[in-house]
């Protein structure tokens, strides 16, 4: 389970931009996700506090860029349930997984890594977004230009889009 304290109190937006639906598995720990209600152009996997800030790049990318997300979010990512990721990106054309963490050995490695050896062409048009490879600073301006946010998740999401 994925505790992270700033989450507490904090909820998954209620209020879904309209065409999204909101969902969570049925597992203990649920996957949440944000499913558009017609096809997918990009599946976003991300867990913690990094879903506050793909909520809004989902609604920018869409109203801005005419990109149409799916969103995977686990609440526990050991073990992980790589059943909801899998399901959407065979959908989905693309894949973008964003974390706070270090690319480097960290979440979006073990997803690449699981999603490869289920079967090795799933990830031919995907991208890893996470922290600025060195250590964070405790300051907190600092700290935010560092993380992915919800404008380099735009960003990596258009470049995605251009990658034919």
């Amino acid at each position: 389970m994925i505790e992270n304290k700033v989450l507490y109190g904090h909820r998954v937006q209620s209020e879904m931009p309209d065409g999204f639906v909101l969902e969570f598995s049925s597992d203990t720990f649920p996957s949440i996700r944000i499913r558009p209600e017609g096809p997918t152009d990009v599946t976003i996997v991300c867990y913690g506090e990094m879903l506050r800030e793909v909520e809004d790049a989902i609604i920018c990318a869409f109203d801005e860029h005419e990109i149409i997300c799916e969103v995977i979010c686990p609440t526990m990512v050991s073990p992980l349930n790589l059943a909801p990721i899998l399901a959407s990106v065979t959908r989905s054309h693309r894949r973008l997984i964003a974390e706070e963490g270090i690319g480097c050995s960290g979440f979006g490695s073990e997803v690449l890594a699981r999603l490869v050896e289920t079967d090795s062409m799933i990830c031919r048009r995907v991208k890893r977004l996470s922290s600025l490879d060195h250590p964070i600073p405790a300051c907190a301006s600092i700290e935010r230009e560092m993380l992915p946010n919800s404008a380099s998740i735009v960003v990596a999401l258009r470049e995605l889009m251009s990658d034919e």
